[in-house]
């Protein structure tokens, strides 16, 4: 197995290259999805990053790690010597200093006929509770305060992956694409947990209707949704569904309106009031387009249909086909 082909680079000593690549690798191989091809990758992970630590402390050139023949007899005489080592219990020593004052004890733990025989113990007297100490003159129980939820702590994953996307978000509507890319390259998302709530943040952002088209489809082609959401669609699955939907619909509605430019049924049917255009447009070949239109729009695009198109043109739109003319 070659761990650079699996992990998508070429040799290299840098480990956090080594951990963008893994990072990299993970979205697309989990655990709970392939549990073979992720041992595949951890394991290709785990022998890069002793590879480059190797060449780090050797000064072995980048492109010429050590000869995997060594590295591999090197791995089986370790592994030799860990199976055939005897195992020999730790050792504890207590180390007392003398004192020629103390007096000497000695324990009997078996029976000895010639030890004189214990005297009787005294009977110990009836149990007295303590008297409770004298409360202050200005006495307060202590404010409790609930410690904080697992996971939820100032330095958890999910609080600093909530950091970032806040500093992300403050200027990555100009150009989301160069920030994501100059976000990924460094430093601030190679921990995988964090990465994992800095995406369900994206994607609960996506899901808003105030998230504008050309940051939702930069987002959406970074994280690959379209192609597989199954991770965040686990998690959120309402803002994953809602997310798509939108997703979708403007997608749909920007080839619509390549359509439109011409194909002038297309163009009624996005921007076109009824009443102006039933008078140019009279004949039947019109309306049985328009008929067409609207039950494959209903039938393959229910996302624009609910979320792009104006529903009060598309009513009347209706009415049309329907021979009911226009009303008021």
């Amino acid at each position: 197995m070659n761990v650079w082909s699996v992990l998508g680079m070429t040799a290299s000593r840098d480990e956090r290259a080594i951990k963008r690549a893994y990072a990299a690798r993970l979205k697309v191989t989990r655990p709970e999805d392939d549990p073979a091809a992720f041992q595949i990758l951890n394991d290709a992970y785990q022998a890069a990053l002793q590879l480059a630590r190797q060449a780090n402390d050797l000064d072995w050139p980048d492109e010429a790690p050590a000869p995997r023949s060594e590295v591999r007899e090197d791995a089986r005489e370790d592994a030799r010597e860990r199976a055939y080592q005897p195992y020999e219990p730790p050792v504890y020593v207590a180390a007392y200093e003398f004192d020629p004052d103390s007096p000497v004890y000695t324990a009997y733990y078996e029976f000895d006929p010639d030890a004189p025989p214990p005297e009787a113990a005294a009977p110990a007297p009836p149990f007295e509770p303590p008297a409770p100490p004298p409360k202050p003159v200005q006495y307060r129980l202590p404010e409790i305060v609930p410690p904080p939820l697992p996971g939820t702590g100032p330095e958890s994953a999910i609080m600093q992956a909530r950091r970032i996307w806040a500093a992300f978000l403050s200027r990555a509507h100009r150009s989301p694409r160069e920030h994501l890319a100059q976000l990924f390259a460094g430093d601030e998302l190679l921990n995988i947990e964090v990465r994992d709530h800095f995406e369900e943040c994206a994607v609960q952002y996506c899901a808003g209707e105030g998230c504008e088209d050309d940051f939702r489809e930069a987002m959406a082609t970074h994280f690959n949704w379209v192609d597989d959401a199954s991770f965040v669609g686990r998690h959120m699955p309402d803002e994953t569904g809602m997310m798509l939907a939108r997703l979708r619909a403007q997608r749909s509605y920007a080839h619509f309106c390549q359509l439109a430019l011409e194909d002038e049924v297309v163009r009624a049917l996005l921007d076109g009031d009824p009443r102006g255009v039933i008078g140019r447009y009279p004949d039947a070949a019109f309306t049985e387009r328009m008929r067409e239109l609207l039950e494959h729009i209903h039938c393959y695009h229910g996302e624009m249909l609910d979320l792009k198109l104006d529903a009060h043109i598309v009513e009347h739109w209706v009415a049309v086909v329907r021979g009911r003319g226009w009303s008021a």
